[in-house]
């Protein structure tokens, strides 16, 4: 029995039911609030903005004139407004005309907007250099390992899209290599922050086995050098060896991710200890002084991380210089390569002679177990005691 004050209710529910049954466009009408369509404000997914030819000769003769930035190719042409999301990769160079380009995703070679801003957000990753032409551009975040430039063009002409685009009526308004040459400077300072750190801790809690490292090093330098080279040859196939074995069993299946990570981050940190060793020895030999061991191995830590690194800074100093900067950064990681080898190869050697000790010193205790039932020759006219014979031999 359903209650009177209820009834009023219930009859007017079923009537908005049945309203929206027999006409539903009214109501949804009705429910939804008026506004714009966010579809037609929203930037034009990647897939839905490719352009025809037409527009290739003007965007070619951009190109060669090297107002697009250092694009060698053009492999992709769409229309603007463009967004390339999170997870999407675009293979070569990428040209965006007639509108902006939201760039969150990677772009594996050189961006370029004709009549529009390129925005690179977080996560972004442009392979080549990144340029706006008619527009500007905006980093809020990602990585960019080129060159980043903005040019000035007639809006209207770049906005259209129009193959009669005059490549001389593109002037350019600058490029940036100071904020370039600031960011790879402030990249080698952060880094030799990072290994500075690493070695203050690896002094601390773990001095005696950087100490051995450091001794294997002055002893065989170059025999250092090859057994790290071997180790490097020897890395993949570990690898590939640990993921076989992982894969005979399902739960070795499962630890494979976990073992690969596991795997590398080991690799990354015997190349960087066998690295702050051979800085060790560097600082070492170019900074001597007066003091306690302590303070030579931070002293000797500092000047060949500072000896090292100095040729990272002057690399970055002069990457507003193409040759210069190429040069430089090519024999700076020559330098690190032989440095973290011979490391590799010292850590090695370390623990083969440590292997070894504890051998050595295993067997002298082995023996004196052994012979702990013999009792010592009298000196002192103290009689030996007589070994214990069992009785079939003492009849």
């Amino acid at each position: 029995m359903i209650p009177r004050r209820l009834v009023p209710r219930l009859a007017g529910l079923l009537a908005a039911a049945t309203l929206c049954i027999v006409n539903p466009a009214p109501a949804l009408a009705q429910a939804t609030p008026p506004g714009p369509d966010p579809a037609a404000t929203a930037a034009a997914p990647l897939a839905w903005t490719q352009t025809p030819d037409s527009i290739r000769p003007a965007l070619e003769r951009l190109r060669t004139s090297g107002d697009l930035g250092p694009v060698t190719t053009i492999d992709s042409i769409v229309r603007g407004p463009a967004r390339i999301a999170m997870g999407d990769t675009v293979p070569g160079s990428l040209v965006v005309h007639g509108g902006s380009l939201e760039l969150e995703g990677v772009v594996l070679g050189s961006v370029a907007v004709v009549g529009g801003d390129l925005i690179i957000g977080d996560g972004a990753v442009i392979g080549g250099s990144a340029s706006a032409v008619g527009g500007t551009v905006r980093v809020t975040g990602g990585t960019v390992g080129g060159d980043i430039r903005s040019t000035s063009a007639d809006p209207a002409t770049a906005a259209t899209g129009d193959a009669a685009l005059d490549p001389r009526s593109v002037k350019v308004v600058g490029s940036d290599p100071v904020s370039r040459t600031w960011r790879a400077v402030k990249l080698v300072a952060a880094t030799f922050a990072l290994f500075m750190i690493l070695g203050l801790g690896i002094l601390v809690f773990s001095q005696p086995t950087f100490d051995s490292v450091v001794r294997a090093l002055e002893h065989g330098f170059g025999r250092a050098f090859w057994t790290g080279l071997l180790a490097q040859f020897a890395i993949l196939p570990l690898l590939l060896l640990l993921v076989t074995a992982l894969a005979i069993s399902l739960v070795g299946i499962l630890l494979i991710p976990f073992a690969v990570v596991a795997y590398a981050v080991a690799v990354a940190g015997l190349l960087a200890l066998g690295f702050l060793a051979t800085a060790r020895l560097t600082g070492g030999i170019v900074g001597r002084g007066d003091g306690t061991a302590r303070s030579a191995d931070l002293r000797g830590l500092f000047a060949g991380l500072l000896l090292y690194f100095g040729l990272w800074l002057l690399a970055a100093a002069t990457s507003w210089h193409p040759l210069a900067g190429t040069v430089l950064r090519a024999v700076a990681v020559a330098i690190t390569w032989v440095a973290m080898t011979v490391g590799l190869g010292a850590i090695i050697a370390a623990g083969v002679a440590a292997r070894r000790a504890r051998a050595e010193a295993q067997v002298p205790r082995a023996h004196a177990d052994a012979m702990a039932w013999q009792t010592p020759t009298p000196i002192t006219g103290v009689v030996a005691a007589r070994r214990t014979l069992s009785p079939s031999r003492e009849a």
